[in-house]
């Protein structure tokens, strides 16, 4: 008798997100590298890097923490024109995937900004950690706690 076995594997899905808008960086946030890469999964947690860019005509989003938890992808502050564009994000067995892209113009611009992308994505109980990859490359990968 001969007897093959061969180990299951996830399928990768798209998962939904939603780009989050008019928030900024505390001075707590403690970013590390050129990119940093976080999940916040408490308010908490939220309230304590992020502040809020509101205006009259704008909506502030938050993530409800009991069903979501927010992506955060952000680079050390410039003075060029800097951009981070989530791609897409896929959940697989007890991970989640985000794909995002970054761009720089070089000429440099009269003041400083802080490059940042948000997303709400939802929370899963068998997830235990978010990669992020610039394109095919692995960035960065986060434990959720």
């Amino acid at each position: 008798m001969l007897l093959h076995i061969t180990a299951a594997t996830a399928q990768p899905r798209n998962i939904v997100f939603q780009k989050l808008d008019n928030y900024f960086l505390s001075d707590r946030a403690g970013l590390s590298g050129d990119v940093t890469c976080k999940v916040i999964t408490k308010e908490k947690e939220f309230d304590k890097t992020f502040g809020v860019a509101k205006t009259m005509a704008n909506k502030i989003e938050r993530p409800d923490f009991a069903t979501q938890q927010m992506v955060m992808i952000a680079m050390q502050p410039t003075n060029k024109d800097a951009r981070i564009t989530i791609l897409s994000a896929l959940k697989a067995g007890n991970y989640v995937e985000v794909f995002f892209k970054t761009s720089k113009d070089r000429f440099p611009l009269p003041y400083t900004t802080q490059p940042m992308s948000l997303a709400i994505i939802p929370k899963f109980k068998e997830v235990t950690k978010v990669k992020f990859y610039e394109g095919k490359r692995l960035v960065e990968e986060v434990s959720i706690k």
